[in-house]
């Protein structure tokens, strides 16, 4: 059995949340001493949005599903855990959200810096708004 808080930790070790991590530690690092100064800020925010990322997948994966005709429940009985699964799909999307507003937080203190942060919000939006 696998409850939230090993979920999460699932995600924020082993799933998309590392590659985004990688490649917003990277351009921060191209960006010289300043980028270098925003990491513990962007980290945190690369965090948040690859966790994100992985709560809203699962919504993309019922969709694909539905679509398919996979047989409902079917992760379920394979013992898979999913964000609906553990918090039924209101609650996921709630935490979806709630995770964007983590990320914007840290993107809004790296804005106060005058650091240019089209592209996290840029991401942020693309991974909320999407529906499939």
């Amino acid at each position: 059995q696998v409850n939230l808080e090993q979920l999460e930790r699932i995600h924020r070790q082993q799933k998309p949340g590392h590659l985004i991590g990688s490649a917003v530690r990277l351009g921060a690092l191209s960006a010289g001493e300043q980028g270098r100064k925003a990491l513990p800020t962007l980290d945190r925010y690369a965090e948040s949005i690859g966790l994100a990322f992985q709560v809203r997948m699962t919504f993309w994966m019922w969709w694909a599903i539905l679509q398919i005709g996979k047989r409902q429940g079917a992760d379920q009985q394979l013992g898979k855990k999913t964000y609906p699964a553990l918090l039924g799909l209101e609650q996921a999307q709630r935490k979806a959200r709630d995770l964007i507003d983590d990320a914007r937080q840290s993107q809004n203190v790296l804005a106060a810096q005058s650091l240019d942060t089209s592209a996290l919000e840029a991401l942020a939006d693309y991974i909320i708004q999407r529906d499939k």
